[in-house]
């Protein structure tokens, strides 16, 4: 793996915590928390290392204890990387458990689906895998493009929006 600057460890000790997020990479149970400070940065420079290290990591978690649409959350599902997630906000949108990643509601659940996907690649590549494709599903301006022509094209054939008008 090519470094990614000058502040990139080796791939099974790369992790960073910023404002509640947290990416672990590693092909072990046993992973090293580095908090890197980002306020002396500009937020095109965050912006730049989230991405970097999102696509270095192995597994992407979002510990959060309330969220909105966590922005995160889609950009690690569209890397295909596994997600597991607190099971809070609007994250449960983001994530179907099992299928798109995993949400977990305690510490516990959290250890124990990191240790799972961490342990088992192929389960690990399928989460990723299916990530993805509900984030070009359901998260890209395309659907929304498609879901506008629908609506186009059923009012122009004289159907309403609404199911059972």
């Amino acid at each position: 793996m090519r470094p990614i600057s000058s502040w990139s460890l080796p791939e099974e000790e790369q992790a960073t915590t910023r404002k509640g997020r947290i990416f672990y990479t590693g092909s072990s149970v046993k992973l090293k928390e580095i908090r890197i400070s980002t306020s002396s940065i500009s937020p095109r420079e965050a912006t730049w290392r989230s991405n970097a290290l999102q696509r270095a990591s192995t597994v992407v978690l979002q510990n959060s204890s309330r969220e909105g649409f966590g922005l995160t959350v889609t950009e690690a599902l569209w890397k295909a990387k596994p997600v597991i997630a607190s099971a809070v906000g609007g994250i449960p949108l983001q994530v179907i458990h099992e299928r798109s990643g995993l949400l977990t509601k305690s510490q516990d659940e959290t250890e124990y689906y990191l240790k799972k996907v961490l342990s088992d690649s192929r389960y690990a590549m399928r989460l990723g895998e299916n990530g993805r494709e509900h984030v070009r599903c359901n998260f890209l301006i395309t659907r929304h493009i498609r879901d506008c022509l629908r609506l186009f094209g059923e009012l122009s054939n004289g159907k309403t929006a609404m199911k059972g008008q």
